[in-house]
């Protein structure tokens, strides 16, 4: 089964996270040519995850 990319993977959060899509965006920007054999989508859901948000509550890890 292909992976969809990380835009449509999160659209189900959109109504939950309003500003995740500028989230998406700066982890794809930090993610262009990973080094890891990773896909620029999956480095980015990775950072994604990782990233310290405010509010902390919002979080994707919290």
């Amino acid at each position: 089964m292909p992976l969809v990319s990380i835009e449509k993977a999160v659209e189900p959060l959109l109504a939950r996270l309003p500003g995740i899509q500028t989230k998406v965006w700066i982890a794809k920007q930090n993610c262009e040519t990973p080094a890891d054999g990773l896909s620029s989508d999956e480095s980015a859901s990775i950072y994604l995850y990782s990233m310290e948000w405010e509010p902390q509550e919002q979080c994707l890890y919290f």
